[in-house]
């Protein structure tokens, strides 16, 4: 019985300092599409990887996407559609600093409204993009 209430006891504190922590921190667990504004405001922030830019949102057969890493490793990058089909899935292989990438032959994609989903363990961020 007495580990049974050390078991609670433990429970209820850990409840409540996530509790505590996500109405004072705020962004605990919350996922970012943070745009760093410049290098040392990303180095200083405890962002693992931004999307710093992404070109040709309004597209024809491919999208430019910009990402500052603070490590090597992978992401993945996915279309979906108006239907949350998914079109198109490919890896982003990340070195540590400015990797640019493209998405190309997505020419045969119908005009339309779409969007990018790039995961990674620590979050993901989804941008709106429009086919012409």
């Amino acid at each position: 019985m007495a580990n049974l209430r050390l078991v609670y006891a433990a429970g209820g504190t850990l409840v409540v300092l996530l509790a505590a922590a996500l109405i004072f921190g705020g962004q605990l667990f919350k996922p970012s599409d943070s745009k760093a504004g410049s290098d040392s405001d990303f180095e200083a922030s405890g962002e693992y990887w931004v999307v710093n830019d992404l070109k040709n949102a309004e597209f024809n057969s491919a999208i430019d996407v910009e990402i500052n890493a603070k490590f090597n490793g992978i992401l993945t990058a996915k279309i979906y559609n108006g239907q949350d089909d998914i079109l198109v899935k490919e890896n982003i292989e990340l070195t540590k600093g400015l990797n640019k990438h493209q998405i190309d032959n997505l020419d045969k994609l119908p005009a339309g409204e779409y969007t990018l989903e790039i995961i990674g363990e620590d979050k993901s961020v989804t941008k709106t993009l429009v086919k012409h």
